[in-house]
């Protein structure tokens, strides 16, 4: 018999794969709902939500009203690749600069590698499930083989990711853990000479209030930081609003657990005046609104 496929065949092979589709649909948007709803909550137990947050929470819910309504199967489909793909390649990113929390789930903390995976897994299921027309047997072929090659090239970057540190850079890190055999002193930060520590007002803001201050003088606040996510948090940037405000020595990052101190200098301006300045420190986390230390007062 030639291998030729039977109308009976490929009215069960339409229903199987109609089922199937409909069944993926129905599972990703309970699965955006899920990350939608612990976003959301996050955002209210924080007391802060950032652009970048909100838009993900819209997207996220609209996508998956769209994949359970059925409406548009082809277009939706087309759409939550896009969003899977783009969502894959934040999760390799957050691999690849060793983030321990990717931030799919708000403060729930969910590996980036387990969410890569995901990820990668969800592109390759709708690449392999596509509710398309009926084709010839080639074309489910292309498609199985194009899911097999992004399974292949995820988990190969994965792995690069995990264990394709340089040797140069774990010799580096060896050298910083060993002490020289020179001599026996660890070095510790000297301790801080504050004017005024900094009170949190919210996760994210911390204000030191100096009152009534003498013109022209030098003043240091002294800010103690938490991680608003419960986890390690990386230090990306610091900006000050005016010339007035430096931060000397800058946090590299701030612990899930305890505090780290920034020191802000800020000169109190010469004349009659109310002031107020800030420190914005951005971070790894792009859910997360910059971390605002504010130095206020008044000079009589």
């Amino acid at each position: 018999m030639s291998g030729a496929i039977s109308p009976q065949q490929v009215a069960g092979f339409s229903l199987d794969a109609g089922k199937s589709s409909r069944i993926l649909a129905r599972a990703l948007a309970l699965l955006l709902a899920l990350a939608a709803f612990a976003k959301g909550y996050s955002a209210w137990r924080d007391h802060n939500i950032s652009l970048i947050l909100w838009a993900q929470i819209m997207i996220e819910t609209g996508l998956a009203a769209w994949l359970a309504s059925g409406v548009r199967m082809e277009a939706s489909w087309r759409t939550a690749m896009i969003v899977f793909g783009v969502f894959a390649s934040v999760s390799l990113f957050k691999v690849m600069s060793r983030q321990r929390d990717c931030g799919c789930f708000g403060r729930a903390p969910v590996s980036p590698e387990i969410m890569f995976l995901v990820d990668l897994t969800i592109v390759i299921l709708l690449i392999a499930f596509q509710p398309r027309p009926i084709r010839p047997s080639r074309d489910r072929r292309g498609r199985l083989v194009l899911a097999g090659i992004i399974a292949v090239g995820g988990l190969t970057a994965i792995a690069i990711a995990q264990f394709g540190r340089p040797i140069s850079m774990v010799a580096k890190t060896n050298a910083e853990q060993t002490p020289s055999s020179t001599s026996s002193l660890v070095k510790i930060p000297a301790p801080v000479k504050a004017d005024m520590i900094g009170i949190a007002t919210s996760p994210t803001q911390w204000v030191a209030d100096f009152g009534v201050s003498q013109p022209g003088k030098f003043v240091t606040a002294l800010f103690r930081l938490s991680s608003p996510r419960h986890r390690l948090i990386a230090v990306r940037g610091v900006n000050t609003s005016c010339s007035c405000t430096s931060v000397p020595n800058p946090p590299q990052s701030i612990p899930a657990e305890g505090t780290c101190d920034a020191a802000v200098k800020f000169h109190v301006p010469d004349h009659p005046t109310i002031f107020e300045s800030d420190v914005m420190l951005t971070t790894d986390d792009p859910t997360l609104p910059p971390l605002k230390l504010i130095i206020k007062g008044s000079v009589q």
